[in-house]
């Protein structure tokens, strides 16, 4: 699992912000690595190599309400990640499971991540949770960390 940014540039910086509370709030497996890299391209690289599975979270440019959660899946991974990595045939190096969570960011600022982005972190981590769950591994909420229940 991995997410890319530069938390000094706004909303660039959901991938690392979802990561870090994803460490702090939930019990993950040892075979679930977690990274944060500068780019897609150092990320890749380093989550591609022997992965069962990847999750990748970032801040996603669709288009939507800024702060809306986004899931997009195997298939269209690609066609996402095109304009960001220098990787030519990624259908082939991604593992068969393989999805990318994130948000709607809102338009370039400097600073941290936007309310909105900020706000939908939680939600988006249960859904990292959840896929994992839905995949075979075994995720909890930490004791005390306002988790709530195991994610189903």
């Amino acid at each position: 699992m991995t997410g890319a940014g530069d938390r000094s540039h706004g909303d660039d910086g959901f991938g690392p912000a979802a990561l870090e509370a994803l460490r702090s709030g939930w019990e993950l497996p040892d075979d679930v690595t977690i990274a944060s890299a500068a780019s897609w391209d150092m990320a890749l690289t380093l989550m591609l190599q022997g992965a069962a599975a990847v999750v990748l979270l970032d801040a996603i440019d669709a288009g939507a309400p800024v702060g809306t959660s986004l899931v997009l899946e195997r298939d269209v991974l690609p066609r996402y990640l095109a304009h960001k990595l220098a990787l030519r045939d990624l259908q082939v190096l991604l593992p068969p499971r393989a999805v990318a969570i994130g948000v709607q960011p809102a338009p370039p600022h400097a600073g941290g991540l936007s309310p909105a982005v900020a706000a939908a972190i939680p939600p988006v981590v249960w859904r990292v949770a959840a896929q994992l769950v839905a995949w075979g591994y075994d995720v909890h909420p930490r004791a005390g960390a306002g988790g709530g229940e195991a994610a189903t």
